[in-house]
């Protein structure tokens, strides 16, 4: 993982992967809550299993700063485990929500960044009422922290792609402005020879045979 991580992987290759031998992964839909320091809400931006009508409506209810998993477990700063019983009467409209998608239990985990900034929230879903054993705490805290890595030099990369666009477009317009010197200049050499030469035209009443 740490070699995929290395080599530039993408966040969806490293989760897909692990999936392939961590059980308790696979048997989850999952998501990467990615928090916006604007509006301190959280937007997904890695989805595996999820439906996008659910997705939409987690993301307007963070939007509208309504308490979930993913929000508390940023809050607390450790991973939260929510077990949604059955029932008529819900405490929250996170939990109806939940509830109606067809999950009963749901593990939230802070993803960090350098210096500990938090970056979003790993969120697990799954079908039936279940708390994370001892093994499944390790891997989440793991997926958690190589997801932090990924998000944290994508991030990186983006920026220096910003950078060098801000580069070259400040290069092309060096150049454009020693074109526009140069072009004016070969320009004005043959324009001040005219200039000079009307001028002497206008200075005479009757012109002769080489000013005609």
């Amino acid at each position: 993982l740490l070699e995929m991580v290395g080599q530039g992987g993408s966040l969806t290759d490293c989760i897909e992967r692990i999936r392939q031998f961590w059980k308790t992964f696979s048997d989850s839909s999952s998501c990467v809550h990615l928090m916006d320091k604007r509006s301190k809400s959280f937007q997904v931006g890695f989805n595996w299993g999820l439906s996008d009508q659910f997705v939409k409506k987690l993301e307007d209810l963070s939007l509208r700063g309504e308490s979930s998993s993913f929000h508390l477990a940023v809050e607390r700063d450790e991973t939260v485990v929510d077990i949604f019983p059955e029932h008529d009467e819900f405490e929250t409209e996170y939990s109806y929500l939940v509830i109606e998608e067809g999950f009963a239990s749901v593990w939230s985990t802070p993803i960090k960044g350098k210096e500990n900034r938090i970056l979003g929230a790993l969120d697990l879903y799954f079908d039936h009422p279940r708390s994370p054993e001892k093994i499944d705490k390790a891997w989440v805290s793991l997926i958690s922290r190589l997801a932090g890595i990924v998000l944290e030099r994508t991030s990186a990369e983006e920026k220096l792609r910003r950078v060098n666009h801000q580069l070259l477009h400040s290069e092309k317009l060096s150049a454009m402005g020693k074109l526009s010197a140069s072009i004016s200049h070969e320009f004005n050499n043959p324009i001040l020879g005219i200039r000079n030469v009307l001028e002497q035209i206008s200075r005479e009443n009757v012109l002769d045979e080489g000013l005609q």
